[in-house]
């Protein structure tokens, strides 16, 4: 399966784009989508989830556009929402059956397969309480069972892993990984490590435009010799993080550890620094930074 997206735009009141000129080219494998808010994620896939139509642009489906045709994606399609809702008086058993009825899904095979993805996401010792009683992670899990049933081609994540815990989240991505060999896999997460465990290629997003789409290690390099740590008092911290790009900080007693990124052309600092291994999260905050002054 292929998706083209191809100059793609969606604007709104007055000059304001939630994208603009948007190109993507998706196979099989998992795509990690990273950006600030209101980079224009959860709009690139409400598009592509046929709910919010482009105001121009297409995104073509094995070559067809399904801005024209939305039923040839809808039944491939596994989507979850940010703001997924559920009804709170169902059992997990119950809402899934109900979302497999609207799928047009039936038979012992639904059964079958509502109590596999129980077991996968942790569920089976609560399936038969009401959704009410359930904690936000738990919600969230039954959110990601219903965007698996039917076993979907496409799937369409955004934010999934808000309210797991780390061992969750670590059966999560483990379950994702299993499943991107022969699917299209759509994933936005502000957890970098997400993203950086299990995607094959990210597509890092600002203002509404495509800044990069690459495999984790070429946007690695991004940072690679770039990356550092030094170690300042309260009064230099002030000051140095108004001159550099921070990426990470630890408090410690009299001070702080700063991790940081150099910029283009950016000498290193005088004060003593300790060279250190980049992530992708140094290289996707250079990246974004980068594009930021640009503007």
């Amino acid at each position: 399966m292929e998706i083209s997206i191809k100059n793609l735009s969606k604007k709104y009141k007055g000059d304001k784009y939630g994208l603009k000129n948007f190109n993507l080219e998706l196979k099989n494998g998992v795509l990690g989508l990273l950006g600030p808010n209101g980079a224009g994620k959860s709009t690139l896939m409400r598009m592509l989830a046929t709910i919010t139509k482009p105001s121009s642009g297409q995104i073509l489906l094995n070559g067809t556009d399904i801005t024209k045709s939305p039923n040839a994606l809808r039944k491939l399609l596994g989507y979850l929402p940010q703001d997924f809702g559920v009804y709170d008086n169902l059992t997990a058993v119950e809402f899934l059956q109900y979302i497999a009825a609207l799928k047009g899904y039936s038979g012992k095979l639904v059964n079958t397969r509502i109590e596999a993805l129980l077991e996968e996401l942790n569920l089976s010792l609560v399936r038969d309480q009401a959704i009410s009683t359930y904690s936000g992670g738990m919600r969230q899990r039954v959110g990601i069972a219903q965007v698996l049933l039917g076993e979907p081609q496409l799937i369409i994540l955004d934010e999934p892993t808000v309210g797991l815990d780390p061992e969750e989240r670590v059966r999560f991505r483990n379950l994702l990984s299993d499943l991107s060999g022969e699917r299209i896999i759509i994933l936005s997460s502000h957890i970098v490590s997400d993203i950086e465990t299990i995607a094959n290629e990210i597509a890092i997003m600002y203002e509404g435009q495509l800044l990069t789409h690459q495999t984790p290690d070429i946007i690695l390099q991004a940072v690679e010799d770039r990356t550092y740590e030094v170690q300042l008092t309260n009064e230099e911290f002030e000051t140095f993080k108004k001159q550099y790009l921070v990426t990470n900080t630890l408090r410690k007693a009299g001070g702080w550890i700063v991790r940081f990124v150099l910029q283009r052309d950016m000498p290193l600092p005088t004060l003593p620094v300790t060279a250190v291994l980049g992530t992708l999260e140094d290289a996707y905050l250079r990246i974004v930074s980068a594009a930021k002054n640009e503007n």
